[in-house]
């Protein structure tokens, strides 16, 4: 499913609701982003031009259902910067979520809705 902009770093926040958008550039990769790689790993982190900031991000691995529905498997977490650097793992957090299309000024949007 390739790189997304996200408005939050997924299983950092505990949101009900979490939205997807595709950048128009490749050079913007300032923010809250989400891989979901081939292998069916994903990583959802955040990124700033600058090293003076907090930098979660989360790993794991993803499946994508038939009935539209994405579930994370979250494996670990990971801060780093100026806050207080943590790396925790988890067992067993898994996140499920309906996913959810949108139109946003004429660019497709998911919403991923938790269940």
């Amino acid at each position: 499913m390739g790189e997304w902009s996200t408005n939050a770093v997924i299983g950092y926040e505990n949101l009900n609701e979490y939205k997807l958008y595709k950048q128009d550039s490749e050079f913007y990769v300032y923010g809250n982003r989400l891989k979901l790689n081939d292998d069916l790993t994903y990583e959802s982190y955040y990124t700033a031009p600058c090293g003076n900031d907090c930098f979660p991000s989360t790993y794991g691995k993803y499946k994508i259902t038939e009935n539209e529905e994405l579930h994370f498997q979250v494996d670990s977490l990971v801060v780093r910067g100026f806050c207080k650097n943590l790396k925790k793992t988890f067992k067993d957090n898994v996140l499920n979520f309906q996913i959810m299309k949108q139109d946003l000024n004429g660019k497709d949007e998911l919403v991923l809705v938790k269940k």
